[in-house]
C-alpha cells in the first residue's frame, strides 16, 4: 500500500506521497521481493500486483510512466503526451509479444527466465545508459516511430485500428488476401 491509488496519473507520481514514505515502510515492502541473488524473480515480484502469480500489461504502466518522466533520453516526448501513450504502448506490447507466447494477457516468471532478449537485463540498461538509442530491445525509440509511422500509414481513417483494407496494404500490397 506504500503506492497511492490515485498515483495512476503523471501528475500524481510528480507530487509528494501525501504520507511520508519511512525506512521502516520501504524495509516492509522490499521484505520478500527484492532477492539479491534472483534479479529476474525480484523483478517480477517488484512488478506484478500482489495477489497475482504473473505480470498483466497494466502492471508496467507505473513503471513506464516513470521511465518517460524521468529518463534524460526521453526528454523530448515530455510535451506530447498522445506520444508518450503510444510509446508506453508499443513497449510493453513488445514485451508482451516475446514473453506471452500463448496470447493469454499474462507473463509468468518461467516465461521471464526462458525468453530473451531479457526485460531485466534490459531494464537494468535504461539506468546505465542516458542515450535511449544505446538500448535497443523493448525501448528503442527509433523502433517505436517505424513501428508508428507504418502504423499510422496503413491506418486510412486513423481509428488506431487496421481492417482487412489497411492490412493489404502493408509493404505494397506483399500481403495476400487470404494470408489477410
Amino acid at each position: 500500500d506504500i503506492v497511492d491509488g490515485a498515483a495512476k496519473t503523471k501528475a500524481a507520481l510528480l507530487n509528494p506521497s501525501p504520507m511520508p514514505i519511512t525506512e521502516q515502510m520501504l524495509l516492509g515492502w522490499c521484505n520478500g521481493k527484492i532477492q539479491p541473488d534472483d534479479l529476474v524473480l525480484s523483478f517480477f515480484y517488484v512488478v506484478k500486483k500482489e495477489h497475482n502469480e504473473w505480470i498483466e500489461r497494466e502492471d508496467f504502466t507505473i513503471f513506464l510512466t516513470a521511465i518517460l518522466l524521468t529518463h534524460p533520453g526521453l526528454d523530448f516526448l515530455r510535451e506530447t503526451t498522445e506520444f508518450q501513450d503510444r510509446y508506453a504502448d508499443t513497449v510493453i506490447s513488445r514485451i508482451f509479444f516475446v514473453y506471452d507466447r500463448k496470447d493469454v494477457g499474462r507473463i509468468y516468471l518461467s516465461s521471464l527466465r526462458r525468453h530473451r532478449p531479457s526485460v531485466t537485463e534490459t531494464w537494468k540498461q535504461l539506468a546505465d545508459h542516458d542515450d535511449i538509442k544505446m538500448v535497443r530491445d523493448y525501448f528503442s525509440y527509433e523502433h517505436f516511430y517505424v513501428i508508428y509511422c507504418t502504423f499510422w500509414e496503413l491506418d486510412s481513417d486513423h481509428d488506431f485500428l487496421l481492417d482487412k483494407d489497411d492490412l493489404l496494404k502493408y509493404d505494397g500490397h506483399a500481403l495476400s488476401r487470404r494470408t489477410v
